[in-house]
């Protein structure tokens, strides 16, 4: 059920912000928190194991790293600051908190951007091993649960 929720942001229209908000910490803010570590050492392993690997995705564990850090700070900015004021009433100073959030929209859309490049559509190559495999699963479905957390807070949540 809250797995179709998360899909469809037409179920949140008209639900309570707060539970929403609730949605998108418990769904995607702690899934992020617990992730993103994971597939971190997932990366550093390929490439140092593969270093010599032509297909290597070589500068990955960089741009994740990097992703990392700017998911992790929006989160600690949209609990610290935005969320509460979203929970109450829209306010004056919400807009300026909705705009910083969308402008980290964009940087993170463009680092996602980044790794689908390197990993080259998170097409393995022949032969990859068992962790390189799991590591292109998972940074593609990192990023469709990213665009769906996004979809939520720029679609049902500021508006």
């Amino acid at each position: 059920m809250k797995e179709e929720l998360s899909r469809n942001p037409e179920n949140w229209k008209e639900k309570p912000k707060k539970e929403l908000i609730d949605f998108i910490i418990s769904q995607f803010h702690l899934s992020f928190k617990e992730r993103l570590p994971k597939l971190l050492f997932f990366a550093d392993k390929v490439e140092n194991v593969h270093s010599e690997n032509e297909d290597c995705p070589r500068g990955l564990a960089s741009v994740l790293q990097n992703l990392s850090l700017f998911i992790i700070d929006h989160i600690k900015h949209d609990e610290e600051n935005l969320f509460s004021l979203l929970s109450k009433e829209r306010s004056e100073n919400a807009d300026s908190f909705i705009e910083s959030a969308k402008n980290d929209y964009t940087n993170i859309k463009e680092q996602l951007k980044s790794i689908r490049h390197i990993v080259n559509d998170y097409k393995t190559p022949a032969g990859a091993c068992g962790t390189w495999t799991f590591l292109y699963q998972q940074l593609e479905i990192l990023e469709k649960d990213i665009e769906d957390y996004i979809n939520l807070e720029e679609n049902i949540l500021f508006s």
